[in-house]
């Protein structure tokens, strides 16, 4: 199965890296590990990627609470951190 398929039923449960497309070669590579025999994409578990936007969101309100931030991040501000701090790390299916 190429890479660049997203037939597999596990895609139901995960997230692809944001760069899986990107039109930058350098860029589209961070989004797989491996080796180039062997080169897998990187992905997030939904329901964890879910989760964490719910550990981010509840961090921001006891920020804003105690002060050291002056407001929340929007949800989509949150997705966008949490994708991108989350999916450099190589989780393969």
């Amino acid at each position: 199965m190429s890479t660049d398929s997203r037939s597999g039923w596990w895609w139901s449960y995960f997230k692809p890296h944001p760069w899986r497309n990107h039109s930058d070669p350098s860029k589209k590579a961070e989004a797989f590990c491996g080796t180039s025999t062997a080169t897998k994409p990187k992905a997030y578990c939904i329901a964890c990627f879910n989760h964490h936007v719910l550990e981010v969101a509840a961090e921001d309100r006891l920020a804003v609470q105690s002060g050291r931030i002056a407001r929340e991040r929007t949800e989509e501000e949150i997705e966008t951190y949490c994708k991108y701090i989350s999916l450099n790390r190589c989780n393969k299916i």
